[in-house]
Parts: C-alpha cells; sequence; structure tokens
C-alpha cells in the first residue's frame, strides 16, 4: 500500500482507464489555498500528474467533481472571489490543457455531466 500527501480532497474520486481523478486544496496558509486536480494510477496508488489551479497568480476553486470521457477530463472552476468562471478540459492521459471556457458573465461549481 502506498501512502502520499496530495492535499484535503474536495471531490470524489472519478475512476477511468485504470486512473483516478481526484481535486484537493492545497495550501500555503490559512489565507492562502488553491486547488489542484491529481491523476492517480490505481494499480499502485502514484501520482501520473496534477494540473494546479491558478491564473496568474489568482488561486482557483473547484469543489465539484470531475468528469471523464473520450480520454478527457472536464472541470469547472472560479477564482477565490467569484469574479469569473471556467470549464476546462484536460488531457486523461497527461494532463494538458485542451481548452479553456472562461466566463465573466457567470460562474459555477457544478459537477459538469456527459452526455452521448
Amino acid at each position: 500500500m502506498s501512502e502520499m500527501n496530495f492535499g484535503y480532497a474536495l471531490s470524489s474520486p472519478v475512476i477511468d482507464n485504470q486512473k483516478a481523478y481526484v481535486i484537493s486544496a492545497d495550501t500555503k496558509s490559512v489565507d492562502e489555498f488553491w486547488c489542484v486536480l491529481t491523476c492517480f494510477d490505481t494499480s499502485n496508488g502514484s501520482i501520473l500528474w496534477n494540473y494546479t489551479m491558478k491564473e496568474n497568480t489568482k488561486d482557483e476553486l473547484s469543489f465539484a467533481n470531475p468528469a471523464v470521457a473520450y480520454g478527457n477530463v472536464y472541470f469547472t472552476s472560479s477564482d477565490d472571489e467569484f469574479f469569473y468562471g471556467k470549464m476546462s478540459c484536460l488531457n486523461g492521459e497527461n494532463g494538458t490543457v485542451q481548452w479553456v471556457y472562461k466566463s465573466m458573465d457567470v460562474y459555477t461549481l457544478s459537477s459538469p455531466v456527459i452526455s452521448s
């Protein structure tokens, strides 16, 4: 069994293709924290990649479960003052950004839903 420190889990794990995706909070202090999407190998618990939710120096928050489909991971986030919201898509294998939709008009912290 492997043990690791990856922050405070904020989402339920989503399992797909021998990978587990979890959103957690990382902190420097009580007043400074941001969210991280981590991909784990389900066969041994090792961390495959991390995606830190920050825009420039702005911390971003996500309290919803990610969704996985078509080889990608989808999640929503907002800046820490709720000035904007984002819907992001990362490659499920390596965590590279596929696309990001940012709105200054609305924000959501809901889990994305995938439909075929």
